[in-house]
C-alpha cells in the first residue's frame, strides 16, 4: 500500500477474505471517489486506457497500490526500474487469477505527489517493454526478423527500380538520394534480422543455462489409482 496514508488499512481484511475464500491469486483495489487533483486522475485514466487496449488485462485502476496477493505470485514478480506500477499486469503475465474490489481513498496526509503528466510517457515506454516480453520474448525472430525482411524487400525493390531507370532509360542515379535510401533500408533490414538471430540464441541460453521453462505450472495433481 502507499506510504502517504491515502489507502485505508481497514480494506485489507476484506481483500484478504476475498483472496482466501474465492481462491484468487491477487486482489487489487479500485479507488472510490478519489481525493486527487486532475493532474493525477487524468494521467491515471490515460494509463488505464492504454493498458486495457494494449493487453488483455481489463483492470479499471492499475494505479491503486493496495493489493493482496499470494506468496507464490510475489516470489515470481521481477520488480526493477519502475515496474512497480505494473504489479497487477506482471502478475497477470504469470498466470494469476485477479479480482477487483472497491476500496476507500483519502486525501493525502503527508508528502507530495511524484506523478504528473510526464508519467504517461514513462507508462508508455514500460508498457512497450512488457508488450514485447509478453508476445515476443520467446520468439524475438518473429518481430525483428519480419521487420528486417520487410525493410530488405523495400530496399531491393527501390534499387531494382533505379537499375531499370539506369539501363533502360539512361537516367543518372549516382546522385539520387533514393539510391542511398535503398541501401540504408537493406542494411537496416540485415541488422534487424541479425539482431533477431542473436536474441534467439540469447533466449535459448537464458532458459537452458538456468533450466527454466518457457511456461509456468500453477500446480500438479495426481490422478487417483481408483
Amino acid at each position: 500500500m502507499d506510504g502517504d496514508l491515502q489507502n485505508d488499512p481497514c480494506d485489507i481484511p476484506r481483500m484478504l477474505q476475498v483472496a482466501v475464500e474465492e481462491h484468487y491469486d491477487l486482489v487489487t483495489g479500485i479507488r472510490q471517489k478519489r481525493k486527487d487533483s486532475w493532474l493525477k486522475t487524468i494521467p491515471s485514466k490515460v494509463a488505464n486506457f492504454l493498458v486495457r487496449k494494449v493487453t488483455n488485462l481489463s483492470i479499471k485502476d492499475n494505479g491503486c497500490a493496495l493489493k493482496v496477493f499470494s506468496r507464490d505470485i510475489a516470489k515470481n514478480l521481477n520488480l526493477y526500474g519502475e515496474m512497480h506500477r505494473f504489479i497487477t499486469l506482471l502478475a497477470f503475465l504469470e498466470g494469476a487469477q485477479i479480482k477487483q474490489v472497491p476500496v476507500s481513498h483519502h486525501a493525502r496526509h503527508s508528502g507530495v505527489s511524484k506523478y504528473g503528466l510526464e508519467r504517461v510517457f514513462k507508462v508508455v515506454a514500460d508498457m512497450l517493454l512488457l508488450l514485447f516480453i509478453r508476445k515476443y520474448l520467446q520468439r524475438p525472430i518473429h518481430l525483428f526478423g519480419i521487420f528486417g525482411f520487410f525493410l530488405i524487400l523495400i530496399g531491393l525493390g527501390t534499387n531494382a527500380w533505379l537499375l531499370v531507370e539506369k539501363f533502360y532509360f539512361g537516367e543518372d542515379i549516382g546522385q539520387r538520394p533514393l539510391l542511398i535510401f535503398g541501401l540504408m533500408f537493406i542494411l537496416a533490414g540485415v541488422q534487424l534480422f541479425t539482431i533477431g538471430i542473436v536474441m534467439e540464441m540469447l533466449i535459448r541460453t537464458y532458459y537452458e543455462s538456468q533450466s527454466k521453462r518457457p511456461y509456468r505450472l500453477k500446480g500438479v495433481w495426481k490422478a487417483s489409482n481408483d
